[in-house]
């Protein structure tokens, strides 16, 4: 082989670089064996303090964690323009916290029937001004936020959304909520988004299931624990559940 001829030493890799703190290798090895194991808890009351990201198996979960957890969706996108609109505003907000898109940009785009995405930079000052109307106007910025949003897509898009109504205006409220949070909220995105990624610490929404699950340790057979064993692994340091 060239690796021989030109006398280089082989060493062998008995290290993962990726983990920087032995108690998350030992946390992974356990999940891994099947072995039992739990999370060390942070109750958020004050923010999740130390998490670079919050992750859950679903998006609802995100959401009722808080102000302190901006989520990247608000559901598993269903194509409803109502929807598609106020993902448009989410991506806003998303872009201008974390310089991340919203999950489901692109298919709010397509629902929308929006095929050129520098439209998104032309409505930016649109987009902006609702954000304003959601973060300085209480109850009734929702609702005015809501109109404008109709506005805007009527004059962008060949769709039209429908009148003001709490299951259309809520996502805004969703989004007031964080607005309003004096702090900078961490990303929340579902482990099926967080597959491959990593950051230094991670928070975990866990359900009683989910809990249980990781207490009489995880198996390989079970899509849901896999999805789990995703979460519990995205960390390079620390791994903490959160609670609301």
């Amino acid at each position: 082989m060239l690796l021989d001829r030109q006398e280089f030493r082989r060493l062998s890799l008995t290290q993962s670089f990726r983990w920087r703190d032995p108690g998350q290798k030992k946390l992974a090895d356990a999940l891994r064996a099947g072995q039992p194991a739990t999370l060390p808890v942070l109750n958020h009351a004050a923010g999740p303090v130390g998490v670079d990201v919050v992750l859950s198996l679903y998006w609802k979960p995100l959401w009722e964690l808080g102000a302190e957890v901006l989520p990247l969706a608000f559901q598993s996108f269903k194509g409803g323009h109502e929807e598609a609109a106020a993902t448009l505003v989410l991506n806003h907000v998303a872009r201008n916290i974390f310089s991340l898109d919203a999950t489901y940009l692109n298919d709010a785009l397509t629902a929308l029937a929006i095929s050129d995405r520098d439209v998104l930079r032309q409505i930016e000052p649109d987009l902006q001004a609702i954000t304003d109307l959601l973060h300085e106007g209480g109850k009734s910025g929702i609702r005015a936020g809501y109109i404008r949003v109709c506005e805007l897509i009527e004059a962008i898009s060949p769709r039209r959304l429908r009148k003001p109504h709490h299951s259309h205006t809520g996502r805004l409220a969703q989004i007031r909520e964080r607005l309003s949070f004096p702090g900078r909220p961490v990303p929340g995105l579902t482990t099926h988004q967080a597959k491959g990624a990593e950051w230094d610490a991670v928070g975990i929404k866990l359900s009683d299931d989910d809990r249980d699950r990781l207490i009489h340790g995880l198996s390989v057979d079970s899509d849901t624990d896999r999805k789990l064993y995703v979460a519990c692994t995205r960390a390079r340091v620390r791994t903490v559940e959160v609670l609301p």
